[in-house]
């Protein structure tokens, strides 16, 4: 009995970690590129204009470095747009 329920503990654990992520429904805009269902960090194009056009269910972050490191410099609620200093090439933006 106590093995029974051992396997089944264990196989409860292995379909908890199986869950697939959660990604943000709908459409990321970063600058003239745009991202389909995002999950994640996105990175700038350095000289690339920083407009985030947040067209998904959830509010991203946007850092001042790249790989979503650095300070964070705003965010960007579902369904809105903002501009971002264009001096500042080295944007990214983390999509929870």
């Amino acid at each position: 009995m106590k093995r029974i329920a051992a396997v089944l503990a264990a196989a409860g654990l292995a379909l908890t970690a199986a869950a697939p992520a959660h990604a943000a429904q709908g459409t990321l805009e970063l600058g003239p590129r745009s991202f389909e269902n995002p999950s994640g960090c996105y990175n700038f194009r350095p000289f690339e204009a920083k407009t985030v056009t947040n067209l998904t269910d959830e509010t991203v972050t946007v850092h001042y470095e790249r790989d979503c490191s650095g300070e964070v410099v705003g965010q960007v609620g579902p369904q809105a747009t903002e501009r971002f200093d264009n001096s500042l090439s080295t944007f990214s933006v983390h999509v929870p």
